[in-house]
């Protein structure tokens, strides 16, 4: 079992819906912290750090491709020899880098829907005062400390597993490590 952050999920929507509004005419500047959040979220989406991304890797790289594409930095034309390169914040985005952007977050958007529908999320109901998230993942500490400091290793594994049994609705699981 592992425990999921859905508030990600909604801010990496958040941070790249943010995209739906470039367009060619606009500059760089405009956009430059949008575009720069929503490399971030998709290179953290593409590690895997959200879920295990299957059906939206494609569209996921691409968009990214488009975004990176559009931050690169340049040499200014007619810039001397051994100029370093520099992002121009004044420049157009252009038609091309409006379309990639756009594109390809409808894209993502869409294959995005179609992988998450088939993602597995449950919520976990509170089982009377225990904090589910201690339950899921420190059983153990339903025992005071003076007291689990004295019983063996392998009590405190079964006392871990009883938790998330008890937290998942499976009483006979949860009797059987207790026991």
């Amino acid at each position: 079992m592992e425990r999921v952050n859905v508030y990600r999920f909604y801010t990496l929507g958040h941070t790249l819906h943010s995209l739906s509004g470039i367009k060619a005419a606009d500059n760089l500047q405009e956009h430059y912290y949008a575009l720069l959040s929503a490399q971030k979220w998709l290179e953290y989406a593409l590690k895997d750090h959200l879920m295990a991304l299957s059906v939206s890797r494609p569209a996921c790289s691409s968009l990214l491709g488009a975004i990176k594409t559009l931050l690169e930095p340049e040499v200014p034309k007619g810039a001397a020899n051994g100029t370093a390169a520099s992002l121009n914040m004044d420049k157009e985005i252009g038609p091309f880098c409006a379309f990639s952007i756009t594109s390809g977050l409808q894209t993502l958007e869409n294959a995005l829907a179609a992988e998450l529908q088939s993602v597995d999320t449950y919520r976990v109901s509170i089982k009377l005062a225990y904090e589910t998230r201690l339950l899921i993942e420190e059983g153990d500490k339903l025992l005071p400390d003076n007291i689990r400091a004295q019983v063996p290793a392998v009590t405190v594994q079964e006392l871990k597993q009883a938790g998330k049994c008890i937290a998942s609705d499976t009483p006979t699981a949860a009797c059987f490590h207790l026991i």
